[in-house]
């Protein structure tokens, strides 16, 4: 299981491949916090295609994925599939200082 925090940029249209049907979607998430932000592209299949239903280009969200790996014609692919999105808020990296609490007020037990 790996996770991803990020900032969906883009969301994909449903898929349908085969006589079966079998349904694909992607979406993809720029890492808003890192010093050399990634752009990344997640799938999700089968049942999995709702997932993103609800969501919108700018919300930050953690994705939980697995890495899947195939061979196809001598060449190589990788994918990364999604199968739990969570929205969050991203916090700030620097702690609030107690003093600038206390000075304007805040609900400090003292």
């Amino acid at each position: 299981m790996y996770k991803f925090k990020g900032t969906i940029k883009h969301i994909g249209d449903t898929q349908t491949f085969g006589e079966k049907g079998f349904t694909k979607r992607y979406f993809v998430l720029i890492e808003s916090d890192a010093k050399y932000p990634q752009t990344v592209k997640f799938e999700l299949i089968k049942d999995n295609i709702n997932l993103i239903e609800g969501y919108k280009i700018g919300e930050d969200v953690e994705v939980k994925f697995n890495i899947k790996g195939r061979e196809y014609n001598n060449n190589y692919y990788v994918s990364l599939e999604a199968y739990k999105l969570i929205a969050t808020a991203y916090q700030s990296k620097e702690p609030k200082s107690l003093m600038s609490e206390a000075e304007t007020g805040g609900d400090l037990p003292f």
